[in-house]
């Protein structure tokens, strides 16, 4: 099957958009890829670039007018990565004209896009990429996290983690200044090479809700997450905080506890390579694109038109 990924292609190997087309091109599919945000006079040249394709998956897409994706006739899927308070109209707006809604979270929210678009809706979750970490030789950072600096966006929860965290002597957050943002196989390294690292959202109330950080953290090594709901039913091995003290206390019980640490990281990386690789991940996404539904993976919600 010939596919067009029109997404934000950076040449980031971390980021979704490619982490998803190397899935699909394991698959055996042919993958052409285009960043619609450096692509001039993408809304008047995407129908025609279309034309010869079989499948057009967008990615996030704000750029994309929604009359675009109307003209387009191939069988089209929409997905969005990210979370925001409410209901995004933008959003709405664009997968109302696409056959299949992915969205990296579930339960109510997930429901709430479905009766919006009225179009076949599942959750799913950004994939991993084995090949992108190192073996591990020897850790450099006792506890990490890689993430934008502080804000407003999203709940408090974040803010008083990294706060706390940023008080450690032996804490590195890459990217709170723009000059230590970490890409590419420097960031694939850093993960492997840190003992802890710890998984925070911007939002981390909504069910199920991951931006692709926890799969990038849990694919290279040890991941102490936030109690995100729905949270054991996406991964068994990874120990879990809802306080901040319990965050702290945890983090140096796996610090002294080295064996048992490293046994539930190799836990851990074990069961993220092997459900949520690319591979596996295409093919519960073109499920759900023909079907409505896919048995691949049972704990994701799937919600047929």
């Amino acid at each position: 099957m010939k596919i067009l990924m029109v997404g934000l292609f950076t040449g980031n190997p971390f980021d979704g958009d490619e982490t998803l087309a190397f899935g699909f091109e394991a698959l055996g599919h042919k993958i052409t890829k285009i960043n619609y945000r450096k692509t001039p006079f993408i809304n008047v040249r995407l129908p025609f670039i279309a034309k010869p394709y079989d499948l057009i998956i967008i990615g996030k897409g704000e750029a994309i007018w929604p009359i675009t994706l109307a003209k387009i006739k191939v069988p089209k899927i929409f997905w969005y990565g990210d979370q925001r308070q409410d209901v995004q109209s933008w959003v709405v707006n664009r997968a109302k004209h696409c056959d299949l809604f992915l969205h990296t979270t579930s339960g109510q929210r997930l429901k709430e896009y479905q009766q919006s678009i009225k179009r076949p809706a599942a959750f799913f979750m950004v994939p991993c990429q084995a090949s992108l970490y190192p073996s591990l030789n020897k850790y450099k950072n006792d506890v990490f996290f890689s993430g934008s600096p502080l804000s407003k966006l999203g709940d408090s929860v974040r803010n008083e983690v990294l706060n706390e965290l940023d008080q450690l002597n032996n804490f590195k957050w890459a990217g709170k200044i723009p000059s230590t943002v970490l890409k590419g196989h420097a960031y694939g390294n850093e993960i492997v090479q840190s003992k802890i690292s710890v998984s925070i959202n911007h939002f981390n109330s909504f069910y199920k809700y991951n931006s692709d950080r926890i799969i990038h953290y849990a694919c290279g090594g040890f991941v102490l997450a936030y109690d995100v709901p729905g949270m054991n039913e996406l991964f068994q091995h990874i120990p879990t905080f809802k306080t901040v003290n319990e965050l702290k206390e945890k983090i140096n019980y796996y610090l002294k506890n080295e064996s048992e640490r490293d046994a539930l990281r190799s836990k851990i990386i074990t069961e993220t390579k092997q459900k949520y690789n690319g591979k596996q991940m295409a093919m519960y996404i073109l499920d759900c694109l023909a079907t409505g539904r896919s048995k691949l993976y049972p704990q994701f919600e799937q919600y047929p038109e």
